[in-house]
């Protein structure tokens, strides 16, 4: 495991709530904007959900600069 920088002010945080049928809360997350795809597909895997988690970036475009 590694420790990235802190990042004070940055970004935004996304509270994620796993919840049952019956609305029992199974799992909650609460994560940093650009840790979200991570935790999507960690959530994917336990959860046992049929889904591909697609992580958009604009690195294709820094030839330009």
């Amino acid at each position: 495991m590694s420790f990235s920088k802190l990042r004070f002010g940055r970004g935004k945080i996304f509270t994620t709530i796993v919840e049952d049928e019956d609305g029992r809360e199974l799992q909650k997350f609460k994560v940093m904007e650009q840790d979200f795809p991570r935790v999507v597909k960690i959530l994917s895997k336990q959860f046992g959900l049929k889904m591909r988690v697609i992580e958009k970036s604009d690195n294709d475009l820094n030839w330009l600069n």
